[in-house]
């Protein structure tokens, strides 16, 4: 009696485990990588609207006098996404923060800068 070549349904059954692990991991992979690449964009466009708002400062000098509340901040549309930014006083004498949130409610990021704050070092200096 001759033996016909062909695989056993055991051999098709554990080719087939093999590679519906494998499918199962690629796919968490690209749902892990999907989920790091729409992190870093919100983490980026914060970054983004945190240097707007120092170049903002730079700019307009007159809004930073000692009188100015101790808390500004406002809301900014960017790439389709609302960032909310708020400036307050620098954990120094003369520092001030600026920190980005995004508004989405999906993460929590912030992108905090420290900028010398003119009107303490005015005031350090002065006799």
């Amino acid at each position: 009696m001759l033996k016909e070549g062909g695989f056993t349904l055991l051999e098709i059954l554990v080719a087939l485990a093999v590679v519906a692990i494998s499918l199962a991991g690629a796919a968490r992979m690209s749902v892990m990588s999907l989920a790091t690449v729409t992190a870093l964009k919100e983490r980026t466009f914060a970054h983004l609207v945190a240097m707007n708002q120092v170049v903002r400062l730079g700019v307009n000098q007159d809004e930073r006098v000692p009188e100015r509340p101790a808390s500004l901040g406002g809301e900014v549309m960017m790439a389709g996404e609302i960032f909310v930014w708020r400036r307050t006083e620098g954990p120094g004498p003369a520092t001030e923060k600026i920190e980005v949130r995004s508004k989405t409610g999906r993460s929590v990021l912030a992108a905090v800068i420290f900028l010398p704050n003119l009107s303490a070092v005015d005031r350090e200096e002065r006799p």
